[in-house]
C-alpha cells in the first residue's frame, strides 16, 4: 500500500463539513465509502443524509461539533491506496498496456442509441428487463443465462441495454468473447471467464407516508374511538429505499488487491463514458485470474510433489520393515540349525549310555532332517527364489536391467 495523503482529524473534520463526501473521497484517491469507515475509525462526524440538499435549498442545517477523544494516536489520519508495486509482474504490465491501449482514438467505445441493433445479448436483456415488475425497491432485474446481469430502475432499462451493446461490440473487436454461463453472460479474455454486472444505485430517504397508512391511520382512530381493545398495526418502516438514476458498472469479485473493478455515474462522468476504463480494468483482471491459476496450479503441483514424497517415503519404510523381517527370518533359520546341530552332537555323545531309546533316536533324525531344511531355505539360489516371490528387490531389478539395457 502506498500513502496518499496525510492529514489530521480537525482536516478532515472541515473538509468533510465544506463538501460532499464523494468530493473529498476522491481528492484523497479513495472511495467515499472508505472515506466513511475512516471517519468512524478517527470519531469524526460526518454531515447526514439529506444535509447537501437542505444546504442547496437554503434550509437551516446543524453541523456536529468534533468530539475530543482520548487516544492520541487518533489524531493523525494516514490514507493509504493500492499500489502498482504489490501485483505481480505479469498482471502490472498487462494492466499498463491496457490503459494505453484503450486510449487510442480508434478503440474509443460508443454508445449506440438505435435499439433495433443491439447484440443480442443486450436485446435479450433489454426485453427481460421490460418484462419485470418493480421489486420494493423500484428495481426490475434479469438475471437469466442469456442475459447480462442487470438491476436498474424500468426508465433506465433502455440506458443500461445500449451501456451493455457497446460492451459486446467492443468485445468482439478487440477478440474478447460474450460468453452464456449457467448463470449469466460474461466476457471471456485470454481463456479467462470475468463476470461482471451493471446496477442502479439505491438512495435511502426518510419514509414518506402513503394515503393507505395515513387512511388505515384515520380508520384506527376512529376503531379506538368506538372501543377499549387494543389493536395491532404494523409497524411503518423507517426509510424508503429508491433509484437514484446513477448506474454501476462493476466486475465480480475475485479478491485481486490492486484492481479496479467498480465504474459508476458521478456528478461529472457517466458510465458510457468509461467504458475503454471498464475494458482496461477487465483485461488486467483477466491477468490477475491467469496469474491466480498459475499460483493455484503451482501450489498444487508442490502439494503433490510432498504427498508424492510422503507416499515413496511410506513405501519405502514398509519395503525395509519387510526386507529386514525377512533378514530376520533367515537369520533366526540359521542360528536354529545350528543350535538344533549342536544339540544333537551332544546328544550322541551321551547315547552310549543308554539302550534302546527308540524315541530319542527318531527325535535325533528328525532335528537333523530339520536342521537340514532349514539350511536348503538359506542356500543363495532358494534365497533368490524366495526374494522374487516377495518382490522385496523389483524395483532395484528392473533399474537394474534398464540401466543394463542402455
Amino acid at each position: 500500500m502506498n500513502e496518499r495523503a496525510k492529514l489530521t482529524r480537525h482536516t478532515l473534520y472541515e473538509s468533510v463539513w465544506a463538501q460532499p463526501m464523494t468530493k473529498v473521497a476522491a481528492g484523497l484517491g479513495i472511495s467515499d465509502v472508505g472515506l466513511k469507515k475512516v471517519c468512524i475509525r478517527h470519531h469524526v462526524p460526518v454531515p447526514g443524509l439529506g444535509y447537501w440538499a437542505k444546504v442547496a435549498a437554503g434550509k437551516t442545517v446543524t453541523q456536529i461539533p468534533l468530539p475530543p477523544i482520548s487516544d492520541s494516536a487518533l489524531e493523525e489520519i494516514r490514507i493509504f491506496g493500492a499500489s502498482d508495486s504489490k501485483l505481480p509482474p505479469a498482471v502490472r504490465q498487462a494492466k499498463r498496456e491496457a490503459i494505453v491501449g484503450e486510449k487510442a482514438l480508434e478503440k474509443r467505445i460508443t454508445v449506440n442509441s438505435a435499439t433495433a441493433a443491439f447484440h443480442p445479448t443486450a436485446a435479450l436483456t433489454l426485453k427481460a428487463l421490460r418484462k419485470r415488475e418493480p421489486d420494493h425497491r423500484g428495481l426490475v432485474t434479469a438475471w437469466e443465462p442469456e442475459c447480462f446481469r442487470v438491476s436498474v430502475a424500468l426508465e433506465n432499462a433502455e440506458r443500461a441495454a445500449g451501456v451493455l451493446d457497446a460492451i459486446a461490440r467492443a468485445a468482439g473487436e478487440r477478440g474478447f468473447a460474450i460468453e452464456l454461463t449457467e448463470k449469466t453472460a460474461g466476457l471471456r479474455i485470454d481463456g479467462e471467464l470475468i463476470g461482471f454486472g451493471l446496477h442502479e444505485k439505491i438512495d435511502r430517504q426518510p419514509h414518506k407516508r402513503t394515503p393507505e397508512e395515513i387512511a388505515r391511520d384515520e380508520t384506527s382512530k376512529k376503531a379506538r374511538g368506538r372501543s377499549n381493545e387494543y389493536e395491532y398495526r404494523p409497524p411503518e418502516p423507517e426509510w424508503d429505499y429508491v433509484p437514484s438514476g446513477n448506474l454501476v458498472l462493476q466486475l465480480d469479485e475475485s479478491y485481486h488487491t490492486g484492481l479496479r473493478r467498480l465504474w459508476a455515474d458521478g456528478k461529472k462522468q457517466r458510465v458510457e463514458n468509461l467504458l475503454n476504463d471498464f475494458f482496461a480494468g477487465a483485461i488486467a483482471y483477466a491477468a490477475a485470474e491467469k496469474e491466480a491459476e498459475a499460483r493455484r496450479e503451482r501450489w498444487r503441483r508442490e502439494r503433490e510433489a510432498i504427498e508424492q514424497r510422503r507416499w515413496a517415503e511410506e513405501e519405502r519404510r514398509k519395503l525395509e520393515e519387510s526386507r529386514w523381517k525377512f533378514l530376520a527370518g533367515k537369520i533366526e533359520s540359521l542360528e536354529r540349525a545350528e543350535r538344533i546341530e549342536r544339540f544333537v552332537e551332544a546328544t550322541k555323545a551321551q547315547l552310549t549310555n543308554i539302550d534302546g531309546s527308540p524315541h530319542l533316536d527318531r527325535l535325533l533324525d528328525w532335528s537333523r532332517d530339520y536342521a537340514a531344511r532349514l539350511r536348503t531355505e538359506c542356500l543363495p539360489e532358494n534365497l533368490n527364489d524366495a526374494l522374487a516371490e516377495a518382490l522385496l528387490f523389483q524395483s532395484e531389478s528392473k533399474s537394474t536391467s534398464t540401466d543394463a539395457g542402455r
